[in-house]
């Protein structure tokens, strides 16, 4: 995510909920990849996220620079969201066009 779209998210998701950091990114450390392929997430990340054992975790890239890791379950809530305000601008621009005619 640029840093252009980056305010506009962080004050939607603060109004979808409560995030448990600020608007600025937190270092929380440094991780080794081990040899299956496997990272350790620090406790401090861990507890500010309320990461549990067994949690499914989506994880994605930008531009092959940055990881990002989220919550399966934070993103299809994220995305429930978002659809319901989609209805809400598809009926605004409905009536916009309305008007005009």
């Amino acid at each position: 995510m640029s840093n252009f779209y980056y305010p506009a998210y962080f004050k939607l998701m603060t109004k979808i909920k409560k995030l448990p950091i600020g608007p600025k990114p937190v270092f929380y450390g440094s991780t080794t990849l081990g040899a299956r392929g496997q990272v350790v997430i620090p406790i401090k990340a861990r507890r500010d996220f309320k990461l549990k054992d067994g949690e499914e975790l989506l994880v994605s890239g930008v531009h092959r620079r940055f990881l990002m890791v989220m919550k399966l379950d934070e993103l299809k809530g994220v995305v429930s969201e978002l659809s319901g305000h989609m209805k809400v601008f598809q009926q605004m621009i409905s009536k916009s066009k309305s008007k005009k005619s």
